[in-house]
C-alpha cells in the first residue's frame, strides 16, 4: 500500500506536470538536445527539469505571441502582404515569400495606373498591382439626372412638356408625343408653349396655357433706394420708370417722364402723390397708380362648399378664381376635354377610377391620385412567396418583390473574363479604347470602329481620351481635341451605402470595433484587428491567440477553434519510490495508478534500490 504523503506528492507530479523526453538513464534528450539529471530548460514560457531521465515542463497558460514587421504589430496567425510576397506571423516570428516583385502599370477605362496606386471606380475602391486591377463589389447608389438644369433622383418620373419623363441612374428617357401650343399669361406677360424664363430667381417653364416654376427660397438682400427698403425680387416704380431690386442691387429704366394724374377708385391723385389704400401704401406716377402687397386683414369666401381666405387663387374646373374680400371671381373659360393615358388605360376628363386602393381622377389630359399606402400583394417566385418589399437572391441577380410583381437585376452570371491590352475584364465589362466602346462577353471583346480624333486631355492628373465624357464630382465634363469643358454646378455631397444602411456625407459610425466615416459617397474605416472568440476545451477557457500544453503536445485556440499537436507522449510512469522499488505508479488523467513488480524465479544478487534480483551473481 502506498503511503498517503507518498500518493499524495505523486499526485501533485500528474497535475502540475507533463513528462516529455526520451529516457536514457540520467539523462535527458529533449527536441535535439541532451541534458543532465536536474538541468533545467525554456520551452516556449515553460519551465523543464531533467528527472530520473525524464523531462518535466511546467503547465502555465503562455501569454499571446506578436510579431512586429517594418514598424506594424500583428498579432500571432495574421497574415499580410509586403509588396507582392505573402507573409505571415507565427511564434513571434515572420515570414514572407521571396518572390521578385514586378511593377507593371494597369490600364483601366482608359486610364493608366502604376502599380500599387489605388483609385476609385464608381463607388468601390480600385487597385493596381502588377498590371491587374481589383476592385471591391459594391452596389453603387443609384446616379441622379441633370435634364434642363433640374436635377431628379434615380426612379423619378416628371414632365417635359406633354411628354412622361423618368430618371434612371443618371440617364432620362422620355415619351416623344407632338404637343400642342397654348399660351400662358403669367404676372402680365404672354408666354409661348415651351418657353422658359425667370420669375425672381426661379425658373419658370410656360406649357400648355399652364406655367411651372421651381420653389427656390431666393436670395434674401433687400435693397436701400431713395430712403425705402425694398425686397430682393420686388418691382417697384421710380417716377415712370420701372425698377427692380435683386440681391442688394436696384436696376431702373431710364425713360423721361410726363406728370399725368391718376384715377383710383373714383378719387383723383397728382403724379408723385402717395396715399393709402387700405392697409397698403400707394403712389400716383404719372397716371398709374402702384401699391404695396401686404395681406390686409379681408374676408374669407366660401364658394362650393369650400371655405378660401382672402387673396388665396385657386381652380374651378380649368377656370382660375380668387377670393378677394369675401368674394369670388373666377375666369369663364370653355375648358377643353383632353382624355389621360394612365397605365395603358384612356380616361375621359371628368373621369374618376381607382387605382389600387388610391381615387384618381382625370382632368383636361393629367391624372391626380391620392397618396394612400395600400395592402401590398406578395409574390410568388419559383415555388416560393416572398413579402412585398422583401429582397432575395436569383442565382447572381438581386430581386425584389413589390406589390405582387418580381423585378431582379439580369446579370449574366459567372462567365470567362477577356484578356485585352494587358487588362483583364469581367464578363458583360463595358470599357473604352480610345473614342471606341468595347465589351467583354464571354471571353471574347467586341468594340466599335470609330475613327477618333488623336489629342488627349490631362485633366487634375488624369489622361481623358478625346471625345470621352466623365464626372467631376456632380459636375459633366468632356475632353475635346486637348480641351476639358465641365458644367460648373455647386455639388451636394453624396450619401454612401455601406452594408443596405445609407448614411449622410460626414457621419461617423461602428462597424464591429472599427470607425467608419461617410464622406461625398464613400466609406473610409479604420482596419483594426477586432477581439477573436476565446475558445472552451477540456473544460477550460482559453482567449484567441493563447498557446498551451494538453499532455505532451502544444495547442492554440485561434478564434474559437483549438488546433494541437498530434505526437505519442512517453510513458506516463512516475519515478520509483527508492523505500518500495517493487511498486510500479502511474499518472493517467490525473488519477494515481500503482502495481506490484513480478520478478523471475531465480537465485541471485539484488542491488540497493532495485526490485528484482541479478540471476547471475557477479564475481568478487
Amino acid at each position: 500500500m502506498v503511503p498517503l504523503q507518498s500518493c499524495l506528492l505523486l499526485i501533485g507530479w500528474c497535475a502540475l506536470l507533463s513528462v516529455t523526453g526520451i529516457h536514457a538513464g540520467n539523462t535527458c534528450e529533449f527536441k535535439g538536445k541532451v541534458y543532465n539529471e536536474g538541468d533545467t530548460c525554456k520551452d516556449d514560457c515553460h519551465t523543464c527539469v531533467c528527472v530520473y531521465g525524464y523531462m518535466k515542463c511546467s503547465n502555465e497558460i503562455c501569454p499571446e505571441q506578436k510579431c512586429e514587421y517594418k514598424g506594424e504589430i500583428y498579432k500571432d496567425g495574421h497574415k499580410f502582404k509586403d509588396d507582392c510576397n505573402d507573409c505571415v506571423c507565427n511564434d513571434g516570428r515572420v515570414s514572407c515569400t521571396e518572390k521578385v516583385c514586378l511593377k507593371k502599370p494597369c490600364q483601366y477605362k482608359g486610364n493608366t495606373y502604376e502599380s500599387g496606386q489605388t483609385f476609385k471606380d464608381d463607388c468601390n475602391d480600385c487597385k493596381c498591382w502588377d498590371g491587374a486591377v481589383e476592385c471591391t463589389k459594391r452596389d453603387c447608389p443609384k446616379k441622379p439626372c441633370q435634364y434642363k438644369g433640374v436635377t431628379y433622383q434615380s426612379g423619378k418620373t416628371f414632365k417635359d412638356d406633354c411628354n412622361d419623363c423618368k430618371c434612371w441612374d443618371g440617364a432620362v428617357e422620355c415619351s416623344k408625343r407632338d404637343c400642342p401650343k397654348k399660351p400662358c399669361q403669367y404676372k402680365g406677360v404672354t408666354y409661348q408653349s415651351g418657353q422658359t424664363f425667370k420669375d425672381d430667381c426661379n425658373d419658370c417653364k410656360c406649357w400648355d396655357g399652364a406655367v411651372e416654376c421651381t420653389k427656390r427660397d431666393c436670395p434674401k438682400k433687400p435693397c436701400q433706394y431713395k430712403g425705402v427698403t425694398y425686397q430682393s425680387g420686388q418691382t417697384f416704380k421710380d417716377d415712370c420708370n420701372d425698377c427692380k431690386c435683386w440681391d442688394g442691387s436696384v436696376e431702373c429704366t431710364k425713360r423721361d417722364c410726363p406728370k399725368k394724374s391718376c384715377q383710383y377708385k373714383g378719387v383723383t391723385y397728382q403724379s408723385g402723390q402717395t396715399f393709402k389704400d387700405d392697409c397698403n401704401d400707394c403712389k400716383c406716377w404719372d397716371g398709374a397708380v402702384e401699391c404695396t402687397k401686404r395681406d390686409c386683414p379681408k374676408k374669407p369666401c366660401q364658394y362650393k362648399g369650400v371655405t378660401y381666405q382672402s387673396g388665396q387663387t385657386f381652380k374651378d374646373d380649368c377656370n382660375d378664381c380668387k377670393c378677394w374680400d369675401g368674394a369670388v371671381e373666377c375666369t369663364k373659360r370653355d375648358c377643353p376635354k383632353k382624355p389621360c393615358q394612365y397605365k395603358g388605360v384612356i380616361y375621359q376628363s371628368g373621369q374618376t377610377f381607382k387605382d389600387d386602393c388610391n381615387d384618381c381622377k382625370c382632368w383636361d389630359g393629367a391624372v391626380e391620385c391620392t397618396k394612400r399606402d395600400c395592402p401590398k400583394k406578395p409574390c410568388q417566385y419559383k415555388g416560393v412567396t416572398y413579402q412585398s418589399g422583401q429582397t432575395f437572391k436569383d442565382d447572381c441577380n438581386d430581386c425584389k418583390c413589390w406589390d405582387g410583381a418580381v423585378e431582379c437585376t439580369k446579370r449574366d452570371c459567372p462567365k470567362k473574363p477577356c484578356q485585352y491590352k494587358g487588362v483583364i475584364y469581367q464578363s458583360g465589362q463595358t470599357f473604352k479604347d480610345d473614342c471606341n466602346d468595347c465589351k467583354c462577353w464571354d471571353g471574347a471583346v467586341e468594340c466599335t470602329k470609330r475613327d477618333c480624333p488623336k489629342k488627349p486631355c490631362q485633366y487634375k492628373g488624369v489622361t481623358y481620351q478625346s471625345g470621352q465624357t466623365f464626372k467631376d464630382d456632380c459636375n459633366d465634363c468632356k475632353c475635346w481635341d486637348g480641351d476639358v469643358e465641365c458644367t460648373k454646378r455647386d455639388c451636394p455631397k453624396k450619401p454612401c451605402q455601406y452594408k443596405g444602411v445609407t448614411y449622410p456625407s460626414g457621419q461617423t459610425f461602428k462597424d464591429d470595433c472599427n470607425d467608419c466615416k461617410c464622406w461625398d459617397g464613400a466609406v473610409t474605416c479604420t482596419d483594426r484587428d477586432c477581439p477573436k472568440k476565446p475558445c472552451q476545451y477540456k473544460g477550460v477557457t482559453y482567449p484567441s491567440g493563447q498557446t498551451f500544453k494538453d499532455d505532451c503536445n502544444d495547442c492554440k485556440c485561434w478564434d474559437g477553434a483549438v488546433t494541437c499537436t498530434d505526437r505519442d507522449c512517453p510513458s506516463d510512469a512516475l519515478p520509483v519510490d527508492p523505500n518500495n522499488p517493487c511498486k510500479r505508479c502511474f499518472c493517467r488523467n490525473g488519477l494515481l495508478q500503482c502495481e506490484s513488480v513480478i520478478c523471475p524465479a531465480c537465485v541471485g544478487y539484488t542491488p540497493p534500490g532495485q526490485c528484482c534480483p541479478i540471476c547471475e551473481k557477479p564475481a568478487y
